[in-house]
C-alpha cells in the first residue's frame, strides 16, 4: 500500500469539488438549527400577536354560539352553513397569517442562509441507489445516523431536565397559590408555562447550534480529497502536463520556423561571432527604423548564420552590438534609440560593401 493510500483523504476540498457536491445536493445544512429558530420565532410570534388570535378565536366561539342558537329555530340550508364557515375564516385568517407568516419566512431565510439560494436539478432527481435498503441501513448505522440518534436523545433529556428544573424551583410559588381564586391560579400556571417554555427553547437553540457546527465539520470531512484526486482534477481542468509540454514545444518550433523563414529578408546579421546572432532589416523609405527579424544563441545562432550565408545576407561580427541587441530586443521590435548610432554604422558598412560588389 502506498503512502498516499495510507494517508487517505487529507486535503481540503477544492472549489470545483464543492461546486460538484452542491450540484448533487450535498450541502452543510442543519435542519435542527432551522427547527430551533422557527420554534423561537413561533414563541415570539405568539407573544406578539397571540392575543389578537385568542381574541378572534373567542369572538368566533361567541358568534358561533349565537349563530347556532339562531339557526336552531329554523331550517338549516347550505347557504347558512357556508356563510358560517366563511365568517369564521375571515375572523381568524388575519391573526393566523400574522402568526404563521413571519415564522415561515424566518425558516426559509435561516435554511437558505446556510447554503445559499441555488436550484439543483440533480438533487431532486430520482436516484435508484437511494432506494437500496442496504445503503439506507448503512446511513442509519453510520456516524450520521448515530449522531442524529444521540442528538435526539440528548435533546429530549436536556429539555426534560430544563423543564423539571424550572418546575422544581417554582414549587414554592405554585404551592403559595393553593386555595386562592381562579384568576390568581391561572396567572401562576401561565407564568410557569412561560418559564418552562423559555427554558426548553434555550436548550433547543443550544443543541441546534451544536448540530450546526457538527454538520459543517462533518461536511468538510466528507468533502476531503486525496492528493491523487487533486492531481487528477488539475489534469482534467488544465489538461495533461505532457500534452501541454508537447503543445508548447510545437509552438516554439513553429515560431522558430517562421523566424528562420524571415532571415533571407534581412539586411545584415550581427554576430558575436558564434554565440549570438541577430538578423536586422532596414529598407530605406519603407521601414521607419531597423527591425529585428531573428535572434538566437549557440545552435540557433549558427543556423541563422548558415541561412544568411546561403541567401547572400552579409554576416558582420560586432560582439558588443550583437549582445546588446539580443538582450534588449524581441522578434519584430524596432532597434532602441540608444543603439541607433551603432546600428547606423553597421548599415553604412553594409551599403558600402553592397556598392563595392555592384561596381
Amino acid at each position: 500500500m502506498s503512502d498516499e493510500d495510507k494517508d487517505g483523504k487529507t486535503e481540503e476540498a477544492t472549489a470545483r469539488r464543492l461546486e460538484e457536491a452542491r450540484a448533487d445536493g450535498q450541502v452543510a445544512m442543519s435542519t435542527e438549527f432551522v427547527a430551533g429558530v422557527m420554534l423561537a420565532a413561533t414563541a415570539i410570534s405568539i407573544l406578539t400577536v397571540g392575543s389578537g388570535l385568542t381574541e378572534a378565536a373567542g369572538m368566533l366561539v361567541v358568534d358561533g354560539a349565537n349563530e347556532a342558537s339562531r339557526l336552531a329555530i329554523q331550517e338549516l340550508v347550505v347557504g347558512d352553513f357556508t356563510g358560517l364557515l366563511r365568517r369564521a375564516g375571515d375572523a381568524v385568517i388575519g391573526p393566523l397569517t400574522l402568526l404563521v407568516g413571519p415564522v415561515l419566512v424566518i425558516g426559509l431565510l435561516v435554511g437558505y442562509g446556510q447554503i445559499g439560494l441555488q436550484l439543483s436539478p440533480k438533487a431532486i432527481g430520482i436516484k435508484p441507489e437511494k432506494l437500496n435498503p442496504i445503503s439506507g441501513f448503512k446511513k442509519v448505522l453510520g456516524p450520521r445516523g448515530f449522531m442524529r440518534t444521540a442528538l435526539g436523545v440528548l435533546k429530549i433529556s436536556c429539555i426534560a431536565t430544563a423543564v423539571a428544573t424550572v418546575c422544581w424551583f417554582e414549587v414554592p410559588a405554585i404551592s403559595s397559590v393553593a386555595g386562592t381564586d381562579v384568576q390568581t391560579s391561572v396567572a401562576a400556571i401561565g407564568q410557569l408555562l412561560f418559564r418552562t417554555t423559555f427554558a426548553g427553547l434555550l436548550v433547543i437553540i443550544a443543541i441546534s447550534l451544536i448540530d450546526l457546527l457538527y454538520q459543517r465539520l462533518q461536511f468538510a470531512k466528507d468533502m476531503r480529497m486525496s492528493k491523487k484526486e487533486i492531481r487528477d482534477e488539475n489534469k482534467n481542468a488544465e489538461g495533461d502536463p505532457h500534452v501541454r509540454a508537447r503543445i508548447r514545444q510545437i509552438q516554439r518550433e513553429m515560431a522558430m520556423s517562421r523566424m528562420m523563414d524571415d532571415v533571407p529578408d534581412a539586411t545584415v546579421v550581427v554576430t558575436n561571432p558564434t554565440h549570438y546572432a541577430v538578423a536586422l532589416r532596414y529598407v530605406d523609405g519603407t521601414d521607419a527604423a531597423p527591425t529585428v527579424l531573428a535572434k538566437g544563441l549557440d545552435e540557433v545562432a549558427l543556423r541563422i548564420r548558415a541561412i544568411a550565408a546561403e541567401n547572400g545576407v552579409l554576416v558582420l561580427e560586432e560582439p558588443p552590438l550583437a549582445r546588446a541587441l539580443h538582450r534588449s530586443c524581441d522578434i519584430g521590435d524596432a532597434v532602441p534609440e540608444d543603439l541607433f548610432e551603432a546600428v547606423a554604422k553597421v548599415l553604412a558598412y553594409v551599403y558600402r560593401a553592397q556598392g563595392a560588389a555592384a561596381a
